[in-house]
C-alpha cells in the first residue's frame, strides 16, 4: 500500500481530508504486511501447480509468513491465500489460512472440492473477485462469513500476481469489533458522519441511529461533503445535520 496519502474529494473539507488520512492509517501496516505475504507466496510456492495449496509442501512454505502477519498485526485475526493454479482445469482456487485464537495460530481447512455440499467457492465473493477483477487492494464488510468463521467479517485483500498475471489473492480477516470502534473514534474526532464502503454502504457512523449496512441515498439527508480514499476504494461522508463546526 503506498506510503502518500491519496484523496479526492468533492466538496472536501479539513475534516474530511483528516479522517482520510486517519482511517488509511488504521490498516497501512497490514496491507503493507499482505504485500509482504505476497512476495512469500510467489517465492516459495510452486504457483505452477494446479491447486497449489493442495499441496502440504506449500502450506508449509508459506506458513511462517502467515504466522507473522497474526503474531505481528493485532488487527488481523485470519490471514492467507487463494489461488487458481496455472494449470487449473475448472478454474477453481486453493486455498491456504491462518487464523489466530487466544494468541495461538492454527491452521484452517476450507472445503474447496466442487463436488462438496460445503464447497467454498471463493471465486464469487467479493474479497476475492474484487481485486481479481481490478487488480486494486480494498477493505470489504462487515459482512457474514457464511461459510468461513460465520462471524461478522472486515477482509482486507490484494491481487497476487505473477508476470503481470492475476493468479489469486492474499486477505486478512479483521477484528471487526476493534476495527469499527477504532474507526467511529476517528469519525466523532473530526465530525464526520459516516464511512461508506464501494457499494455507498455505511460501514460505520458516528451518529447511532445510522445503522451499519444502510445504504447513505435511503437515509434521507444530504450529503454536503465526501471524500474517496482511494486506497481502500472507500469512501467518507458529512451529512447536512453534521456540517463542520466554525470557530
Amino acid at each position: 500500500m503506498a506510503s502518500a496519502v491519496n484523496t479526492t474529494g468533492e466538496h472536501s473539507d479539513r475534516g474530511l481530508r483528516r479522517a482520510a488520512r486517519d482511517i488509511i492509517a488504521l490498516t497501512e501496516p497490514l496491507f503493507d504486511a499482505l504485500e509482504a505475504l505476497a512476495e512469500a507466496c510467489r517465492r516459495d510456492v510452486d504457483l505452477t501447480l494446479a491447486r497449489p495449496f493442495d499441496d502440504v509442501a506449500s502450506w508449509a512454505a508459506l506458513a511462517p509468513a502467515a504466522e507473522r502477519v497474526l503474531v505481528t498485526h493485532q488487527l488481523a485475526t485470519g490471514v492467507g491465500a487463494a489461488v487458481i493454479g496455472e494449470e487449473s482445469m475448472d478454474g477453481t482456487a486453493s486455498m491456504a489460512w491462518w487464523i489466530r485464537r487466544d494468541g495461538h495460530v492454527s491452521r484452517k481447512r476450507h472445503v474447496t472440492n466442487p463436488q462438496s455440499d460445503s464447497f467454498y467457492d471463493v471465486r464469487h465473493l467479493r474479497w476475492f473477485r474484487v481485486p481479481m477483477t481490478t487488480g486494486r487492494p480494498a477493505l470489504f464488510g462487515p459482512y457474514v462469513d457464511s461459510w468461513g468463521t460465520d462471524d461478522i467479517t472486515l477482509t482486507a485483500a490484494i491481487a497476487l500476481v505473477v508476470d503481470d498475471r492475476r493468479v489469486g489473492v492474499v486477505a486478512a480477516d479483521l477484528d471487526t469489533r476493534r476495527y469499527l470502534d477504532l474507526a467511529e473514534g476517528v469519525l466523532r474526532e473530526t465530525e464526520v458522519s459516516a464511512l461508506l464502503d464501494d457499494e455507498d454502504r455505511v460501514v460505520v457512523s458516528s451518529d447511532p441511529s445510522i445503522d451499519t449496512g444502510s445504504r447513505i441515498a435511503s437515509l434521507g439527508h444530504d450529503v454536503t461533503g465526501r471524500e474517496t480514499i482511494d486506497e481502500l476504494n472507500w469512501s467518507l461522508a458529512r451529512l447536512d445535520d453534521q456540517s463542520p463546526k466554525r470557530s
